[in-house]
C-alpha cells in the first residue's frame, strides 16, 4: 500500500476534523456528479464549514452496527485475515485526495480493500442489476479508495435487503488520469480559494444556497438576460399551477357532487375515488385500459 497515513487512530471528532480537510470517497462521489443525494455544494458546505451537522437516522444506525458482521463474513467466507486499517490514508502525491477504510483483507496473494454497505429493499434493484452491480456513487467511492492506497482491488461486501452480496472492483489507471486532476483542481479552485462551485439547479435547495452566499441587506444586483429569463419562466409557472390548483379544486367538487351518498366511485369496476373516514375526497388513476372516462359510476 502507498498511501501516506494521516491518523493512526483517533475519536470521531479528530477524524471529522482531519477528514474535513480533504477528499474522502463519498465527496469524490459527489464531485464528480454519482452521488445520489449530495451535491458538490454539499461538499463545499462541508469542507467550509458550512454545513449544518447531519441528523443521525435509522438506516446511518443500522449499517453502522452491520458494519462489523459484514466485514467478519466475508473472511469467513473466503478465509481472508480482517485488518481494522488506519483511521485516515491520504494519496502519496495529492494529501487532499483521502480514504477512510472499513477493512482491509489480506488473501494468501493479495491484499484488497473491503467496504460494508447496507441497503433497504427500496435501494435494492440496482444491487440485482447484472450490468451495473451496484450503485455507480459506490463504485467511484471504492476506484477512489484504490486510486489513494495503490491497491489493485477493493470488495464491496453488502447486506442488500437481507442477502449477503459481494462486488468486486479492480483498479481504474484510465479513470484515474482522468478523475484525479478534476479533484485536485476542484480542491484547489473551490475549497483553498473558498469560492462555491456553481449550483445543481435540480437538485441544490435554497437553504444551502443561503449557506454559500450570507445576504447583504440593502444589496441590489441587476439581472443578466438569462436570469431575467429564468424570473419570467418562474412567475409564469407560478400562474400555472395557481390555475391547475382551481381546476384540480373544481373537479374535485364535481367528482363529490356526482358521488352523492355513496363512499366509493369506480370505473369499469376499478375504484376511482373514496372518502375517507374524515371526509376527506382521495382520486387515483383506475387501472382501467379501456373504461370511457366519461363514465361515472357510484
Amino acid at each position: 500500500m502507498t498511501a501516506r497515513v494521516l491518523l493512526q487512530k483517533a475519536s470521531r471528532a479528530q477524524w471529522l476534523r482531519a477528514r474535513g480537510r480533504g477528499i474522502g470517497g463519498t465527496d469524490a462521489a459527489a464531485i464528480l456528479g454519482h452521488h445520489k443525494w449530495s451535491t458538490p455544494l454539499d461538499v463545499w458546505l462541508s469542507k467550509t464549514g458550512r454545513a449544518e451537522p447531519t441528523p443521525s437516522s435509522y438506516p446511518m444506525a443500522r449499517g453502522n452496527a452491520l458494519e462489523a458482521f459484514l466485514l467478519a463474513e466475508y473472511g469467513r467466507q473466503t478465509g481472508a485475515i480482517i485488518e481494522r486499517p488506519p483511521a485516515l490514508l491520504a494519496h502519496p502525491d495529492h494529501p487532499e485526495l483521502v480514504a477512510s477504510l472499513d477493512g482491509l483483507a489480506h488473501h494468501r496473494d493479495r491484499t484488497v480493500v473491503v467496504d460494508a454497505k447496507t441497503v433497504g429493499h427500496r435501494g435494492a434493484g440496482v444491487w440485482w442489476d447484472e450490468e451495473r452491480m451496484c450503485p455507480d456513487m459506490y463504485a467511484v467511492q471504492m476506484l477512489h479508495y484504490l486510486a489513494v492506497t495503490g491497491l489493485e482491488e477493493a470488495v464491496l461486501v453488502a447486506d442488500v435487503a437481507g442477502d449477503y452480496t459481494e462486488v468486486a472492483i479492480a483498479r481504474d489507471r484510465a479513470w484515474e488520469a482522468a478523475a484525479l486532476p478534476l479533484l485536485v483542481r476542484w480542491w484547489a479552485e473551490h475549497v483553498v480559494a473558498d469560492t462555491p462551485p456553481p449550483a445543481d439547479w435540480e437538485r441544490d435547495s435554497i437553504p444551502a444556497l443561503n449557506r454559500a452566499w450570507v445576504t447583504e441587506p440593502g444589496e441590489t444586483v441587476e439581472a443578466d438576460l438569462s436570469t431575467a429569463a429564468a424570473v419570467h419562466a418562474c412567475v409564469d409557472r407560478a400562474r400555472i399551477e395557481a390555475q391547475v390548483k382551481r381546476d384540480k379544486d373544481s373537479l374535485r367538487v364535481l367528482i363529490r357532487e356526482r358521488m352523492g351518498t355513496a363512499q366509493v366511485l369506480t370505473i369499469g369496476g376499478e375504484k376511482a375515488a373514496a372518502l375517507d373516514s374524515r371526509g376527506v375526497l382521495r382520486v387515483k388513476e383506475p387501472r382501467v385500459g379501456d373504461a370511457d372516462p366519461g363514465s361515472v359510476e357510484g
